[in-house]
């Protein structure tokens, strides 16, 4: 069974390399726009099993134990690949297998090798939290690494290393950067620059030093806007706010997941401004700090007034 690993990367984010190697950007504009197709656990179960791996549990204790029957289940439910691959100068039969589990999603990359002396698999390498995609190159594999910043759900980078004495060397890296396309009514409630400290949950404009506060208070117009920090590196969503409006202590209204808020002002009224997945039937009830809903409330009416999608292009540098 084939399946295109595509992970967490939204497919309509687009890319404009940066002076960066020809061969990494050719490999990740291949991965952004098809996905690279990789074989399953299903395809080496007969290879890989309770009966062909040895017992000893390796360093984070994967290793055997996926292969009992009472977990073969999610074994093969989390399962993102189990590939073939090939590292200069070794001889020996290697397979990779990157299980996606837990409550974060975390990736867990194990790498098993043949030994023939003892007829059975062993454990060559394993890696922990770390999107690792084989990628042959001239005969010889490769991982490109998407590097994800579990807080926010983004990507940041990618690197191309290779495997050598159980180690991943880097051969080259990008950054990533990501420009907001704001319409000019956007513009109107918020900057791309706002976005982006938002986005660091650097709150400065409010008058907090630290980023991460806990809880955010702000009083306008005879109302209190109470933010409570969820900060999360498991889950499905990012780090988030829940937001209460309040009025002389009785609650008016109250917002769970949101990206991010601030305070616009303009024709001398005071606007509520969040970021995060829609609210309304019909809503995406995804979203991330690469692409989300801006939505407005008047603070006055309590009323909303201005919805957008917003969307980001990726620049690679």
């Amino acid at each position: 069974m084939k399946r295109l690993f595509c992970l967490m990367l939204i497919s309509f984010v687009y890319v404009q390399s940066i002076n960066c190697k020809s061969q990494l950007i050719q490999i990740i504009r291949k991965f952004q726009s098809n996905g690279i197709p990789l074989t399953t656990y299903e395809d080496y179960e007969s290879e890989l099993n309770i009966h062909t791996v040895e017992r000893s549990s390796g360093p984070y204790t994967y290793g055997y134990r996926r292969f009992e029957e009472d977990s073969l289940y999610f074994t093969k439910k989390e399962n993102a690949y189990c590939k073939e691959i090939f590292i200069e100068n070794i001889k020996t039969k290697l397979i990779a297998m990157m299980q996606i589990s837990g409550s974060g999603r975390f990736p867990y990359l194990t790498i098993y090798s043949f030994n023939n002396e003892k007829n059975l698999y062993e454990i060559y390498a394993e890696f922990e939290y770390r999107y690792l995609i084989p990628i042959e190159i001239d005969g010889v594999t490769k991982f490109l690494e998407i590097e994800d910043n579990f807080d926010i759900k983004t990507t940041e980078g990618y690197k191309l290393l290779e495997l050598k004495n159980k180690k991943l060397y880097l051969i080259d890296a990008a950054k990533v950067e990501y420009e907001y396309q704001l319409s000019t009514d956007d513009k109107k409630w918020i900057s791309a620059n706002r976005l982006k400290k938002m986005a660091a949950f650097d709150y400065s404009m409010l008058g907090y030093k630290e980023d991460h506060p806990e809880t955010i208070n702000i009083n306008r117009v005879g109302k209190e806007i109470i933010g409570e920090l969820y900060y999360t590196s498991v889950g499905y969503l990012p780090s988030n706010y829940s937001i209460r409006i309040l009025e002389s202590g009785t609650l008016l209204k109250e917002i769970e997941s949101v990206w991010g808020f601030t305070i616009a002002k303009k024709e001398n009224k005071e606007y509520l401004v969040y970021i995060g997945m829609g609210e309304e039937p019909g809503d995406m009830r995804y979203a991330t700090f690469e692409e989300f809903y801006l939505i407005v409330i008047d603070l006055e009416s309590m009323k909303k007034i201005y919805k957008s999608y917003i969307t980001s292009k990726m620049k690679i540098k």
